[in-house]
């Protein structure tokens, strides 16, 4: 018998990040690798400082990710007891301020970066 594990990760701010650029951090609309074992190793309570255990877990594992463009909602209008249309996925910006930020060089710029999230 096949042993799986279905993860439905349906959220409004849900954000996974990619690789970052120091003033700016973009955003997947699905969740990688890296991140589904953080939660997955979070949830079984292993501490992100122990490499051994994270590593076994990376080795034990295969993942299998479907993004969907909407998403149905199981709400309904209070009034009228319909559903909720259905609502496409939105990316959102934030801004953050971003001291001794890396420059090319490799050293601490002295001035503070705005830096822009998804």
């Amino acid at each position: 018998m096949a042993r799986f594990l279905i993860l439905r990760l349906d959220g409004p701010m849900q954000a996974w990040g990619t690789h970052t650029f120091e003033d700016y951090r973009p955003g997947n609309s699905f969740p990688t690798r890296n991140g589904l074992l953080g939660l997955i190793g979070a949830c079984l309570g292993i501490e992100r400082t122990d490499h051994a255990a994270l590593s076994r877990l990376a080795a034990s594992v295969e993942l299998t990710v479907r993004q969907d463009q909407t998403a149905p909602r199981p709400e309904r209008n209070g009034e009228t007891g319909d559903r909720l249309p259905i609502k496409a996925a939105i990316r959102l910006a934030d801004f953050h301020t971003l001291l001794n930020a890396r420059k090319v060089d490799g050293s601490a710029s002295k001035f503070p970066v705005v830096s822009r999230r998804e």
